[in-house]
């Protein structure tokens, strides 16, 4: 309250610099809340001390900085996101693109969609992809590869298998029908063929009907199952079920006649 008292002045510069420290050290370590709080506690006490103009314009400008960053940093993430799902949409048709031609027995087509997809990981390329390579379809054989894909490709399809997936639990019968990196079992190949069968995936229909039609363990051969599995692919335009059913001299659905 009295300009002329030095000792009153002082401590008042003493007190606005304790402020403006802190308000310095919280600008050096971005902390920019706990700045804005020193320097708000400095202008209560000394609103013309003139360090508080510069820290203050300093804050504003770190503040503005902070803010572009984090609107860029959004709109990046926005785009890597929005690039993530064309990749994925992509990855998607190419997979649906190569399956079809693996069944169609169009595998050189099927190759080319599923090879990539197969490198990045993906188990229904990589199954696809190993048989060909253990049969030579589409490429050239080379059994240890196809080996090792079908390792690599084991553990993610026993879990699409378990959560529901027809496509896994048709490639995971697959496995048991094989033997080749798990023990043979028909039994519980059957098991998962019928899981895929039931929710109309006509590769495991095609598969299902095949072990009906031979018997397996202690199921004894039954035709007219088997012959009941061949139509259901075949109504989808599964070929091995419709040669399947024209050999065994049975009705093509949608063609009338045998």
């Amino acid at each position: 309250m009295d300009p002329a008292n030095a000792r009153a002045r002082n401590g008042v510069e003493r007190v606005t610099q304790v402020y403006l420290d802190e308000a310095r050290d919280a600008l050096a370590q971005n902390r920019l809340g706990l700045a804005a709080q020193g320097l708000k506690a400095a202008a209560a006490v000394d609103p013309k001390n003139p360090n508080l103009v510069i820290l203050s314009n300093q804050l504003q400008r770190l503040q503005f900085l902070e803010a572009e960053q984090q609107r860029l940093q959004a709109e990046a993430d926005d785009r890597i996101s929005k690039a993530q799902e064309i990749a994925d949409e992509r990855a998607a048709l190419n997979l649906k693109s190569g399956v079809r031609a693996y069944y169609e027995g169009d595998y050189k087509r099927a190759v080319q969609f599923l090879a990539p997809l197969a490198q990045d990981g993906e188990p229904q390329a990589q199954v696809r992809v190993a048989r060909m390579l253990l049969l030579g379809r589409g490429t050239d054989r080379d059994k240890p590869r196809a080996m090792g894909m079908f390792s690599t490709a084991l553990a993610p399809v026993q879990l699409a298998a378990r959560e529901g997936n027809a496509w896994a639990q048709s490639d995971l019968a697959d496995y048991f029908v094989d033997g080749f990196v798990i023990d043979k079992d028909l039994g519980t190949a059957a098991f998962w063929y019928h899981k895929a069968a039931e929710q109309g995936y006509a590769p495991a229909q095609t598969n299902l009907g095949w072990l009906y039609f031979n018997g397996y363990e202690d199921v004894a051969p039954n035709r007219a199952v088997a012959v009941h599995w061949f139509s259901e692919a075949a109504a989808q335009g599964n070929q091995t079920a419709v040669r399947n059913l024209q050999v065994l001299g049975e009705a093509v659905p949608g063609q009338g006649g045998s």
